[in-house]
């Protein structure tokens, strides 16, 4: 699509077709981003392990679907930082349990 911009208005001045035909894979890409998530978050496993335990259980036509090891890898481990506390913003926010005195 290509505009002309004209008294402060876009005016289309070409458009082309933009198809895309649907990925038969990514029902099976988003059950293994699930699987990984899961595994992440019951698992005291490092990355790789989590990672490779996904990888190992999924049909290979996958991999090329799934996001960058790195992109797994925070995943992987913003996954496992919603269990801990909240940090707080000040001091005066901060709450310490008496059992730890």
């Amino acid at each position: 699509m290509v505009t002309r911009l004209v008294n402060h208005q876009h005016h289309l001045r070409s458009a082309s077709d933009h198809n895309h035909a649907a990925q038969a894979s990514r029902a099976e890409v988003v059950k293994t981003i699930t699987r990984i998530k899961e595994h992440a978050q019951l698992a005291s496993e490092t990355v790789t392990q989590v990672l490779q335990a996904a990888i190992t259980n999924s049909p290979q036509y996958v991999y090329q679907y799934l996001p960058s090891p790195d992109a797994i890898r925070q995943t992987i481990q913003r996954i496992r930082h919603l269990d801990l506390p909240m940090e707080p913003s000040s001091l005066e926010y901060l709450v310490i349990s008496t059992h730890i005195m």
